[in-house]
């Protein structure tokens, strides 16, 4: 404005100022959009490809982007896949490195906070050093660990709860306050170590005077912090640059030093190509003044463009940044002499959605003059696609399958790389592999063809042809894990055998969810009923609010992501729960019921070194063999000349239909909890010297309002633990075969089938019921789908 440039300038590939809804305003000659941003970026190679095809030079094509986040790579990787040759930026630079983005996560951090998340996504990178004092390497995983479910940890005082833990001797917690083990403290040792070292260095950046000071202070925190290397060389000799500022610069502030930093490392990134040889890639600015044939502009989509504007930190104090307003002028005008810059083609893009961050897309506001040009009629925002369709110069790719199979005409028909081509040919003969394709692909249609079908396979949980792999009943198992087994094979097989597991985020758990509570009412009554039992105290209500008390603040210590108010409601019913519990108890006391033992652990080592081995034989397929158990019965009682095993639950009773009984003490193979603490309760009895006295009854005791505090027992009788011993050999009898098909479950391992998709595995689970040897082992008979067809003519008849 207000410039006349030279003669030979470039100025005639710029566009005059206009106004996005002016007749004068430059627009796109075709608009391509997309599910997401990987499609139309596959759509936008194919597009170029088509325009090398006809005949146009690659340095005549230019393809830009807003931000280079996520289009330099996604562009990047597919020019590479269709052979073309690009220059441009790259996406490697001292600021891609490990060293690079560890330094300005760190130096965002807030010292007093010390986010745990945070942090140890930034020691995930690699790049700082955390041993254990002794030069041993602690590796991320094993911090995660600790800080997720040892001793959550979210931030600010919960450090120091961690540091109280870690430095308390063995044996001297508080009830529920946690307890390190013996490998466990050198990690919290190595992590309270890097916490105080970066606190250390994040404050002589705060109180750095000067930006020679600063650079001082970043160059401190780079040789204290990390690993010594090249990228970390190249770093301290960037930071060293920063006490230039000295005489520029404005006065120091946490957002000023990270704007120094970044604005120094984004300057340092390498270029791919050479100038002028095949296709030019870049920011849209590097498109302004250029001479070509097509000129393409992703990511033209609300909330990419325009580009949020961040204010200059290093702007000089007194100096003002040009108002939101002048700001957008600039960028829009920037976008037409892009656009400009394209003498025959101009195509516009962006994505209708995101994989990324999922939700919808709506085109730019600064697209809406180019759909509105091409579709002869005012188009809006939020009813475009009502507006634009129809269009022939506006163009849909549906999906991934759509896009590679049947590309619309303005992309070129054919296929743009090796996978593409690869893909159709799949298509054309039934996604059936051939003869000379790889053996990945006859693998993942084998693995297809098999989850379609229903048929066991090694890829629908059939592990036979390895099973001698299959330890886990070499050692103690506990009755929760066979039913674990019954709940979902699969899910059995992912936690028990391979170990997998999720891991709770501390900072999510602003309400104590069913497990924790279920935790903290076994906590209470255990240490109430265990201290009836050692000091021979009388039943006391006031010892048992005492003890409620002193749990719930253990509890609440353990979980510093608990809001207080939700806290206390539940602290209230919880309290309310125990009163009937109380009454409950005493009315168990005068028909003659003494608790003799809590919590008897059998099949691995007491608090005192000492382990109860419960062998149970059990017959199998391939004949007789010993089941070691192992868990922990939650309350014993005797009166004369009997035993009663008790497991406290919290959650909901069951149906009338769903509970074991005499006939089926195990529901069909899928509890096995009570009858096999009956055995164990005998074995204990034994290793305690005690006389053994027959287990008459086993029972649930649902101790809360939502399991509306039923007792549902079970006489054990000889009848009925040969049942069980049946049941019980069925089972292991699958696991010894390698038996693991794939379903969803309830069992504490559900989390795992929330993340893998538990409706996707119930489908599976479905089809694989139908066919042998699901449907008639009779380890599955109680978990399988009854076959639709086999039901309906039975009813029928």
């Amino acid at each position: 404005r207000g410039v006349t440039p030279p003669e030979g300038a470039g100025a005639e590939h710029l566009a005059p100022a206009a106004e996005p809804d002016a007749e004068g305003a430059v627009t796109g000659t075709h608009v391509l959009h997309a599910s997401d941003a990987d499609d139309e970026v596959r759509a936008l190679v194919r597009f170029v490809r088509s325009r090398l095809a006809e005949g146009v030079p690659g340095h005549r094509i230019g393809v830009y982007y807003p931000s280079p986040d996520p289009y330099l790579r996604l562009l990047h990787r597919a020019f590479a896949e269709a052979g073309i040759a690009v220059h441009g930026p790259g996406t490697s630079g001292l600021g891609h490195t490990a060293a690079g983005r560890s330094l300005v996560r760190l130096l965002r951090l807030d010292a007093e906070a010390m986010p745990r998340g945070d942090l140890l996504s930034i020691v995930a990178e690699g790049a700082l050093v955390v041993d254990d004092g002794e030069g041993r390497p602690v590796s991320s995983r094993r911090l995660e660990l600790l800080t997720r479910t040892r001793v959550p940890v979210i931030g600010g005082a919960d450090w120091d709860h961690l540091a109280a833990v870690a430095e308390r001797p063995a044996g001297e917690g508080a009830p529920g306050d946690g307890e390190l083990s013996a490998a466990e403290r050198p990690a919290a040792v190595a992590l309270l170590g890097l916490v105080s070292r970066v606190r250390a260095a994040l404050a002589g950046v705060d109180g750095a005077p000067s930006w020679s000071a600063l650079a001082d202070a970043v160059d401190h925190l780079l040789t204290s912090l990390f690993r010594a290397g090249p990228d970390v060389a190249a770093l301290r000799a960037v930071v060293s640059s920063l006490a230039e500022l000295d005489v520029v610069a404005p006065a120091l502030t946490r957002e000023r030093v990270v704007g120094a930093v970044v604005s120094r490392l984004d300057a340092l990134t390498d270029r791919i190509g050479e100038e002028g040889v095949g296709v030019a890639l870049g920011p849209i600015d590097d498109a302004v003044g250029r001479d070509l044939d097509t000129v393409c502009v992703v990511g033209m989509a609300e909330g990419l463009l325009p580009v949020l504007h961040r204010p200059d930190p290093l702007l000089p104090e007194g100096a003002v940044d040009p108002t939101p307003a002048e700001l957008l002028d600039e960028r829009y005008r920037v976008l037409q002499s892009a656009l400009a810059a394209g003498n025959r083609h101009r195509l516009c893009s962006f994505p209708r959605g995101s994989l990324r961050g999922g939700g919808d897309r709506i085109p730019s506001r600064w697209l809406l003059p180019t759909l509105s040009r091409l579709a002869g009629r005012p188009v809006h925002a939020t009813k475009w696609e009502e507006s634009v369709d129809g269009c022939a110069d506006v163009t849909a790719v549906d999906s991934f399958v759509e896009g590679v199979l049947a590309p619309p005409a303005v992309l070129g028909g054919d296929p743009a790389t090796r996978t593409e081509l690869t893909l159709r040919a799949l298509a054309a003969h039934g996604w059936r592999p051939g003869p000379g394709d790889p053996a990945l692909l006859d693998r993942a249609h084998e693995m297809r063809r098999d989850r379609r079908t229903g048929a066991f396979t090694r890829f629908t949980g059939n592990v036979e042809s390895v099973r001698d792999l299959v330890t886990v009943l070499d050692g103690p198992v506990s009755p929760t894990r066979l039913e674990d087994w019954a709940q979902s094979p699969y899910l059995f097989f992912l936690a028990t055998v391979l170990r997998v597991r999720t891991l709770d985020e501390p900072a999510a758990t602003i309400e104590m969810d069913l497990l924790d509570y279920g935790t903290l009412v076994h906590a209470i009554l255990e240490v109430y009923v265990d201290e009836r039992v050692r000091e021979g105290h009388a039943p006391s209500r006031e010892r048992l609010e005492e003890i409620l008390r002193e749990q719930c603040a253990a509890a609440v210590a353990a979980a510093p992501g608990l809001v207080e108010s939700l806290w206390r409601r539940r602290e209230e019913l919880l309290r309310a729960e125990l009163d009937r519990w109380y009454a409950d108890d005493l009315a168990d006391l005068d028909a003659g019921w003494t608790p003799a033992v809590t919590e008897a652990m059998f099949g691995r080592a007491d608090a005192d070194g000492v382990t109860v081995e419960v062998p149970y034989p059990v017959h199998t397929a391939t004949g007789e063999r010993s089941l070691l158990l192992s868990g922990s019965i939650d309350r014993i009682d005797t009166r004369t000349g009997a035993q009663r095993v008790t497991d406290y639950k919290t959650g909901g009773a069951p149906g009338k239909n769903e509970r074991p009984h005499a006939d089926d003490p195990t529901l069909a193979g899928t509890r096995f909890q009570l009858p096999l603490y009956a055995a164990a309760a005998e074995a204990i009895a034994a290793a305690r010297g005690e006389d053994v006295r027959p287990v008459a009854e086993v029972r649930y005791w649902y101790c809360t309002e939502k399991g509306g505090f039923e007792s549902i027992a079970l006489a054990v009788t000889e009848e009925l633990l040969e049942k069980v011993r049946a049941d019980v050999g069925h089972l292991v009898d699958a696991i010894d075969r390698g038996w693991f098909p794939l379903k969803g479950g309830r069992g504490s391992a559900r989390d795992l089938a929330d993340l893998l998709g538990g409706a996707d595995l119930d489908r599976a689970w479905e089809r694989l019921s139908r066919h042998e040897p699901v449907n008639s082992h009779p380890a599955f008979a109680g978990i399988v789908v009854p076959d639709p067809d086999v039901t309906r003519s039975e009813e029928s008849a």
